[in-house]
């Protein structure tokens, strides 16, 4: 009997990927997490904050609280959100993920 298997890219909060093959329920979805970073302009100065990106995902691997546990981050997607004022404009990047938690 040919069992299926699913497979699943796995990036860690340092930005390492790793390729997981998932043939047994030995995790559990927690749920999901965000995080968002912003930058302002005016009069089209501005974008001091280098990465936003970068930025947002930090803030979300914080929330998702990975240290001590056997939890990773999967199905990430990353939104732009821009605000135009008359002089000045606002940024926002957010990065969206669902936690999972590997059982023992």
């Amino acid at each position: 009997i040919a069992r299926r298997q699913r497979q699943m890219c796995i990036r860690d909060r340092y930005g390492n990927n790793t390729q997981v093959v998932l043939d047994q329920a030995n995790y559990k979805v927690i749920g999901q997490v965000s995080g968002s970073a912003t930058d302002n302009y005016f009069l089209g100065i501005g974008g001091f904050k280098p990465a936003l990106v970068e930025q947002a995902k930090l803030d979300m691997y914080k929330k998702a609280e990975l240290d001590g546990k056997a939890r990773a981050v999967i199905n990430m997607s990353v939104e732009r959100h821009s605000a135009r004022y008359v002089l000045a404009a606002k940024r926002t990047m957010t990065v969206t993920g669902t936690v999972i938690e590997f059982e023992k």
